[in-house]
């Protein structure tokens, strides 16, 4: 019952842009839970995204592949960790098992190709970009016409 009083509230304190307080929150879920799996995904995601937290962000994205190893978005949560950390290989590391877990995943293909670009690994960059706007992500075909042509 707890615990998902404490999701539900992490998750509005979120929304209203309490994130230090949504850290708790998730945090005390975790103690009270520590294989919930998307406890980690929204404390990773809330590290990453608002508290600049690469290192926590990074580390919560881990626990959370090592708690669900066929969810594809801890995969590429931590690739965008990466990315930003200018961890380009790893990046693409992480994107390619997002991909191999949903193929369909348009965001994983676009950033894949963006770390594919900057290791100027062009063509395959360009490929990459081609299937993120096949699968719906229209921005990518934006990106071809100003990397790719």
């Amino acid at each position: 019952m707890w615990i998902l009083f404490y999701s539900y509230r992490g998750s509005c304190k979120e929304n209203l842009k309490d994130f230090k307080g949504a850290e708790i929150d998730y945090t005390t879920l975790i103690s009270l839970d520590s294989n919930n799996y998307y406890a980690y995904v929204n404390r990773g995601s809330l590290k990453y995204t608002y508290l600049e937290d690469l290192t926590g962000s990074l580390q919560d994205f881990n626990k959370a592949i090592e708690l669900n190893k066929n969810e594809s978005i801890p995969y590429y949560d931590r690739g965008l960790v990466k990315m930003k950390l200018q961890d380009f290989r790893g990046a693409i590391k992480d994107f390619n098992e997002a991909i191999i877990l949903n193929d369909n995943y348009s965001m994983a293909y676009y950033k894949r190709g963006l770390c594919k670009y900057a290791l100027k690994q062009k063509e395959s960059a360009c490929i990459d970009f081609s299937r993120a706007g096949e699968l719906g992500f229209y921005k990518a075909y934006e990106t071809i016409k100003d990397y790719c042509n």
